[in-house]
């Protein structure tokens, strides 16, 4: 093999990985999302109002730490995202039967 092959096998090698291991994420990210949309209509407003309060201290913690570490804006910004729409959700559903 020249040294150009060997750089191909390699970056095939790390595409494969990469490629396996954002499907494992999108597999799960999946399973999640719909576990939340089954589960959220399931809980009363007051159960909404309780997690509302907990997700946003933990995500609050969460954020603290992620301040430590260098990560991608990218990343932020999905972070942000969900944790909005999440809280939104938990938010409307207990507004929705109040």
């Amino acid at each position: 093999m020249t040294g150009s092959q060997d750089m191909l096998s390699v970056l095939r090698s790390q595409v494969a990985e990469t490629t396996i291991k954002i499907s494992h994420l999108a597999a799960r990210s999946l399973v999640m999302q719909k576990f939340i949309e089954l589960a959220l209509p399931k809980l009363t407003p007051a159960q909404c109002g309780e997690i509302h309060g907990a997700l946003r201290q933990v995500l609050e913690d969460v954020m603290s730490v992620m301040d430590d570490v260098t990560l991608p804006g990218a990343y932020h910004a999905a972070f942000l995202d969900k944790t909005n729409e999440m809280l939104r959700a938990l938010e409307k559903r207990q507004a929705d039967e109040a």
